[in-house]
């Protein structure tokens, strides 16, 4: 199994539609960062939905895509959100938001959460609870990020 991409971001046009674009993390350096986004705001008119997992929603805020919606991340990176996108209304308790065609997620592993939201929506709800128990996991997750926190604060 092989876990590297087959080609660079670079080399796909973001002309070409597409159905998820899935972001699944923060850039290594400004000039990554400053090149995604751009290529993310260039795809978007042509994306069914697009989808952030923990500090990829700041990739979806430098793009300007996040301006006026909902959106979270993990908790340790909420108000750094906040703070650096004013325009985005950062919400801190749920695990992972929808607001129109974009969602975002908490953590790395309520991006697991996400997904799932994400087969419902796309398969109905006895595919995503049958996947949820395949992975032995809960198909919606009680609780949001705030307990979380709590716990490990």
């Amino acid at each position: 199994m092989s876990l590297l991409a087959d080609c660079r971001l670079s080399d796909l046009d973001p002309r070409q539609r597409r159905d998820t674009i899935i972001i699944t993390g923060r850039a290594q350096t400004e000039e990554e960062g400053t090149g995604v986004a751009d290529w993310v705001r260039r795809a978007a008119p042509r994306v069914r939905r697009l989808v952030s997992v923990c500090g990829g929603a700041f990739l979806l805020a430098q793009s300007g895509l996040l301006d006026g919606r909902r959106a979270t991340t993990h908790w340790r990176l909420l108000d750094l959100l906040q703070s650096r996108f004013p325009k985005v209304k950062v919400e801190k308790g749920p695990i992972y938001v929808k607001d129109g065609s974009i969602w975002t997620s908490a953590g790395v592993s309520a991006g697991f959460d996400l997904t799932l939201a994400l087969v419902e929506d796309d398969h109905g709800f006895t595919l995503a609870r049958d996947v949820a128990q395949d992975l032995v996991m809960f198909l919606r997750r009680p609780g949001g990020q705030s307990p979380i926190q709590a716990a490990i604060s």
